[in-house]
């Protein structure tokens, strides 16, 4: 959630932390950074599976209205993917549905896959660095 500011920090913290390893300090400190990088990890993975409950709680998708060439009212369904392919929801008539909570609903879906889709990211050099040291 706090995006861009997070990774850079994340990734100088790593940066620095290796480079000080290798240059100055000897297996001593190798092993308090590597302890500190394996708990970084694990904060990861624990935040990977709330993000991941919370994300399947919520509606996920994009909203299409239709409008029927026999009728002026418009309708309203939710487009998602399932299995590769397009499904779509009924949801109701236009002025049946609260489309302002589901928009926010699906906004905040979004915010938490890019959550998750950074924290994969920095699992994985999360990892690469572990596996360097």
């Amino acid at each position: 959630m706090f995006g861009p500011l997070l990774h850079n920090v994340f990734n100088f913290f790593v940066f620095l932390l290796c480079n000080f390893c290798y240059n100055r300090v000897g297996v001593i400190a190798m092993s308090i950074i590597s302890e500190v990088l394996e708990e970084e990890l694990q904060r990861i993975l624990r935040m990977q599976k709330v993000y991941q409950k919370e994300l399947s709680s919520l509606k996920q998708g994009n909203l299409i209205f239709r409008k029927l060439p026999h009728s002026n009212n418009e309708y309203l369904y939710l487009a998602r993917r399932v299995d590769g392919k397009v499904k779509q929801l009924y949801l109701g008539q236009r002025n049946e549905v609260n489309i302002e909570s589901l928009q926010k609903e699906l906004m905040e879906s979004k915010k938490i896959k890019a959550s998750i889709k950074e924290l994969s990211e920095n699992e994985e050099k999360l990892r690469k660095a572990l596996g360097n040291l």
